[in-house]
């Protein structure tokens, strides 16, 4: 079911792992505190005297994959992607109160 606004726009639905209120923003903030840490400091080697047998090879590898998905996407992929699949109650279409246009 698609819930509207006054002005035509389409509200976000809800999925069933919402936590409203305050509590939903602190983890918010605090989830991405702690991944900006974490993303920040897994490039980083483990040892002070770097080899290459013990090197950190993530930012190779994340790396390499960014620059694949972006040709990727730039060769391919924007030219064959619709976008997700808008699921619309039947009996709304019926009644009209969904146009063809807002799918």
């Amino acid at each position: 079911m698609i819930s509207t606004t006054s002005d035509g726009m389409v509200r976000a639905t809800w999925g069933p792992w919402r936590i409203p209120g305050a509590l939903g923003i602190a983890n918010n903030i605090f989830a991405c505190m702690y991944l900006s840490f974490v993303f920040f400091f897994s490039f980083w080697p483990s040892f002070a005297e770097v080899t290459p047998a013990n090197m950190n090879w993530a930012i190779l590898v994340t790396g390499a994959i960014a620059l694949l998905s972006a040709i990727y996407y730039a060769l391919w992929a924007r030219k064959t992607y619709h976008g997700p699949v808008v699921e619309v109650d039947a009996e709304e279409r019926v009644r009209g109160q969904v146009s063809v246009t807002d799918l």
